[in-house]
């Protein structure tokens, strides 16, 4: 029997960044040719990170180019080779909205905070994530369930007039660190935890949907009508 073992390599280097102006917005130079189609940009809300990738270009582009412009959001940066494009993942030094306009052969792109651009925020948070399943029983976790709650609830809030963030939508953990701090540096308008319990000696034998929520902050809409709008509308 042959075994065949495939390594692909991965190149990771330090971009240049430079500070030129404070006009707001910094400029990611592109390979000449390059249209639209062939970059996609990904912003890792939770990591504050964003990531350009750039279809058809070499990595070497970089050893000599820098990303220019107004810096002062970028803590540091580096680009990964890969056999079709390069990557670039930017750190950034706060959660921002990141407006991109293409021109000229360079990327614009200028991070906003998200306050300036939506009326109201929520930040949606399934628990566990990656190896930790949390509460449930048999082959039901409270992991796949938040999960595929976080899921659906994205494919029908596309179109609201507010914004959601999800600190994840794949199968990957999150410390509960990272999402506090998440939730604190966004400062949203209201945070929605989703979990199972299998406890049910705690709840008087009871199954079902419940809500908690704290009585300490009132905003526009009050905790305890929230909840109970909550469990209202969840079908199951």
């Amino acid at each position: 029997m042959i075994f065949f073992c495939l390594i692909i390599k991965v190149i990771i280097k330090n971009l240049h960044i430079k500070k030129e102006n404070d006009s707001g917005s910094f400029s990611i130079p592109l390979p000449q040719g390059v249209t639209a189609e062939q970059v996609s940009i990904e912003n890792k809300y939770i990591l504050q990170e964003l990531w350009v990738s750039i279809e058809g270009c070499d990595g070497a582009f970089f050893d000599q180019q820098w990303i220019s412009g107004d810096t002062s959001s970028i803590l540091s940066g580096t680009y990964e080779s890969r056999e079709d494009r390069v990557v670039l993942k930017l750190l950034l030094g706060n959660i921002y909205e990141c407006k991109n306009l293409l021109e000229h052969g360079r990327l614009l792109v200028e991070p906003v905070n998200p306050h300036s651009v939506y009326d109201k925020i929520v930040v949606i948070d399934p628990l566990d994530g990656s190896q930790i399943w949390g509460a449930g029983k048999g082959s039901i976790s409270e992991n796949q369930v938040a999960l595929e709650v976080a899921r659906q609830l994205q494919s029908k809030v596309q179109e609201s007039d507010m914004k959601f963030y999800f600190t994840r939508l794949e199968n990957v953990e999150r410390s509960l660190q990272l999402r506090q701090y998440f939730v604190e540096t966004l400062k949203p308008d209201l945070v929605i935890e989703i979990g199972t319990s299998q406890d049910t000696e705690a709840f008087g034998g009871q199954y079902g949907v419940q809500a908690w929520y704290n009585t300490y902050f009132t905003p526009e809409i009050s905790s305890v009508k929230m909840a109970d709008e909550l469990v209202k509308n969840v079908v199951i």
